[in-house]
């Protein structure tokens, strides 16, 4: 009876062990799955934020299904919702002076945004990105509070200062004097050239002296 016991034990054993190696294998080819249906779409997305290619209405319909796709695989990868978010905010962009596209693309990417962020809430860039959509949506003070949080988790990140110190220019009496403050402390200890982009960002949203 009791070698009978240790039989059964040895062979439970094995099951666990067989499941566990299943598991596994399972988990591996669902992670490939998903990152295939999504890694071209980033690789584009990639070239038309950095400005090296221009997307088409179909190409951007594509990689939008492909990142869909890995959505639907991997329902918990943050930065596939960050790259659902960054395309959705481009086209946004382009349709900015179209009052329907753009609140429909920035509501469409503030969804992916605040997805990501529940997933991951310390990434400074998704915050700062966020900030971007309630801004679009005429959002100020949604705009200010994503900023702040934007600045706590990316203060160092080159894209979270750059659109950062944009969105505050742009939105300068609504914003805290915390963020005035921070924009004033970037200004002065900045080099000669990114103090003139500065000035001349100012100038193009109507506050030549803030900076002053």
């Amino acid at each position: 009876m009791l070698l009978e016991r240790s039989k059964l034990g040895n062979w439970l054993l094995i099951c666990l062990i067989l499941l566990a190696a299943g598991w596994g294998m399972w988990q591996g080819q669902r992670l490939m799955r998903g990152d295939f249906s999504a890694i071209q779409a980033r690789y584009r997305i990639d070239t038309w934020v950095a400005g090296s290619a221009k997307w088409t209405v179909p190409e951007w319909m594509q990689a939008r299904d492909d990142l869909l796709a890995a959505a639907e695989i991997m329902p918990d990868n943050p930065l596939t919702f960050d790259y659902l978010g960054i395309l959705n905010t481009l086209r946004g962009q382009r349709g900015w002076n179209e009052p329907s596209l753009r609140k429909g693309y920035f509501g469409e990417a503030m969804g992916y945004q605040q997805t990501s962020l529940r997933l991951r809430p310390q990434n400074g860039a998704a915050w700062s990105n966020l900030a971007l959509s309630f801004y679009a949506l005429g959002d100020h003070a949604g705009a200010a509070a994503s900023l702040e949080q934007a600045l706590k988790y990316g203060p160092y990140e080159l894209g979270v200062k750059k659109l950062s110190s944009d969105l505050v220019l742009a939105m300068w009496p609504d914003m805290p004097p915390s963020l005035q403050q921070w924009l004033l402390a970037l200004y002065r200890t900045s080099p000669p050239w990114e103090r003139q982009v500065l000035e001349k960002l100012a100038k193009s949203y109507g506050y030549p002296d803030v900076l002053k």
